[in-house]
């Protein structure tokens, strides 16, 4: 009898939980759960987190810093303890995962993703078991002031959602452009969160352009040949081997990120994410960091499915993979401090060609009349599989011998801001000093015509480098290369780097001459230093002979004397971080 009544009140108490949980899931449902063509504003996207917050303890929403509008930029944490602390976190054992979305609000699939995500987390028994190994971090939206210029046509080719946000933020910049010279309180206030964070992967939403084929998603991971070996071992050799094995075994297929010149039967390329990307950026710190690319021409409601699947599959890996991550980053750092060359600039290798299967659809030509041009244009109703080269390798262009120490100037304000801010350590000189240490001499260089992201890049920059002395103050900084973040330090301080500090404009106070002299005063004066110097002379003559626009013009004769004498302005053109070797 006594077994009957349990039976009875067991019963009755498992509906009673089940009913709860149900009603819970109906009162949680998300913007895109109640309308498939909806995605949720800033508003409502805060707002359901802030439910969320007040309904598990095992989640926290909080702020994190300023953004470029009045909102400030918010983060959720979610932590079986409630934790929100990464030493803590870190302590239990459990790897983290970074989430980022709304870094281009019209791509907004990973905003309503992760909304369910967490609720899901939280709720499902079958999934709550992934917070005994692993700690969700989420960027509900990244970009607040574009998410918040709504409207349903700047994104003219997308197929839905009704409503979406803006690519550039309140300032104009894209945002996944900004990871190195980091422009905008957003870059800013995310550099500083993820330095107190180090999460161990990284993955980022978007929605892809351009040519149509069968994938709902797509995905770019961090450029295998930049990545330390043992990171790349594990990243390309199993994690995402077993992402793409368990979206086919959903019936939901990925690829590589489709990057085509042309047709698609005839390959794809890979993509370089140099670090002013947020992948590129995030994997100097030996994060596994991915970006994927949901196709704008298929319905949203498949996007955000696939992006939730994906999602999901990553958190399950880390889930059964939690030592083997923590340990090969930790490897990865410890390599570093050995290693003497860094590469920091990589070139495409076409004749280095993996191969793989995919899935498109054939292209036919078709006429515009009133364009009067001839396009051609995908057809769904004629699908192909077939084996396509993959050109997927880059070959290093520039690598650099790892110097002891770096010098710099505190003066250069920006730099030293943003090197702290992204944990370089910094020691100041304690008197002023003249220091003797290798220098790079700034020869020819090419610049932007027109703005890039608020910037006039430059690019093909010759160097020269030169042992010279040089003045450092008090206060100025001594920079060790021992350091965990060695690679990041390197990127924005060696000015042929892709992404350097110099490539980004701070320096360029040295590319323009500060002392000039005037020509009928400084003539005689290059008149006796030509008869005092042979040496000087014959090359004078020389450069008279072969050079006729030089022969024509007095100026230039002057400049190039001047130049070559010890009157020439002594820091002009001279990179003023030293290297100390």
């Amino acid at each position: 009898m006594k077994n009957w009544i349990y039976i009875f009140y067991y019963t009755i108490f498992s509906c009673f939980v089940f009913l709860h949980k149900t009603q819970a899931q109906n009162e949680l449902l998300t913007v895109f759960e109640r309308d498939s063509n909806r995605s949720a504003s800033y508003e409502e996207c805060i707002d359901y987190f802030q439910k969320l917050d007040q309904r598990f303890k095992e989640l926290n929403l909080i702020s994190i810093g300023g953004s470029d509008v009045g909102d400030s930029l918010k983060l959720v944490i979610i932590d079986k303890n409630g934790f929100t602390n990464p030493t803590l976190i870190r302590k239990a054992g459990r790897v983290l995962l970074l989430i980022n979305n709304g870094i281009h609000p019209g791509e907004p699939e990973g905003i309503d993703a992760s909304m369910m995500l967490a609720r899901d987390v939280l709720l499902k028994p079958t999934l709550s078991s992934i917070l005994d190994s692993v700690s969700i971090l989420i960027i509900p939206i990244y970009n607040v002031g574009g998410s918040k210029m709504r409207n349903n046509f700047t994104r003219v080719n997308q197929n839905g959602p009704e409503q979406y946000g803006f690519r550039g933020n309140r300032n104009y910049l894209d945002l996944n452009r900004d990871f190195i010279k980091s422009d905008a309180a957003n870059t800013k206030t995310f550099q500083e969160m993820f330095m107190h964070w180090q999460p161990d992967v990284y993955i980022e939403t978007h929605t892809t352009n351009g040519a149509d084929y069968p994938y709902n998603l797509t995905l770019l991971g961090a450029q295998k040949n930049k990545l330390n070996p043992v990171i790349d071992d594990l990243f390309y050799g199993e994690m995402i081997p077993y992402l793409n094995k368990a979206m086919e075994k959903d019936d939901d297929p990925i690829c590589p990120y489709v990057n085509a010149d042309g047709s698609l039967k005839h390959g794809i390329y890979g993509f370089m994410d140099s670090p002013r990307f947020s992948s590129g950026f995030t994997s100097l710190y030996h994060c596994f960091s991915m970006l994927v690319e949901t196709h704008m021409l298929k319905h949203y409601k498949p996007r955000v499915e696939s992006t939730y699947r994906f999602l999901m599959h990553s958190m399950q890996y880390l889930f059964e993979q939690n030592f083997k991550l923590r340990h090969t980053r930790k490897k990865a750092f410890e390599l570093d401090r050995q290693i003497d060359l860094f590469c920091l600039k990589y070139k495409f290798s076409k004749t280095n060609t993996d191969s793989i299967y995919f899935s498109g659809y054939d292209t036919q030509m078709i006429y515009y009349p009133e364009l009067q041009i001839n396009l051609h244009h995908y057809n769904p109703q004629k699908k192909y599989k077939t084996l396509i080269p993959f050109y997927d390798h880059f070959d290093c262009s520039y690598e650099v011998q790892k110097p002891k120490y770096y010098l710099l100037p505190r003066a250069y304000h920006e730099v030293t801001e943003r090197l702290r801010r992204n944990g370089i350590e910094l020691d100041s000189f304690t008197r002023d000093t003249m220091v003797e240490a290798w220098f790079y001499k700034i020869g020819e260089l090419s610049s932007a015509s027109s703005p890039y992201e608020g910037h006039f890049l430059h690019h093909q920059v010759e160097l020269k480098a030169q042992k010279m002395t040089y003045p450092y103050f008090k206060g100025d900084y001594i920079i060790s290369t021992k350091q965990k973040n060695i690679r990041y330090l390197m990127t924005v301080l060696e000015p042929g780097a892709t992404d350097s500090y110099f490539m980004w404009n701070f320096f360029d106070g040295i590319l323009q001459r500060k002392e000039y002299f005037s020509d009928y005063l400084f003539a005689p004066v290059a008149e006796k230093l030509l008869a005092n110097d042979q040496n000087l002379k014959l090359r004078y003559l020389e450069k008279l002979a072969n050079d006729p626009e030089f022969k024509a013009s007095s100026s230039k004769k002057l400049a190039w004397i001047y130049e070559q004498s010890a009157l020439v302005e002594p820091y002009y053109r001279i990179y003023p971080v030293a290297r100390i070797e």
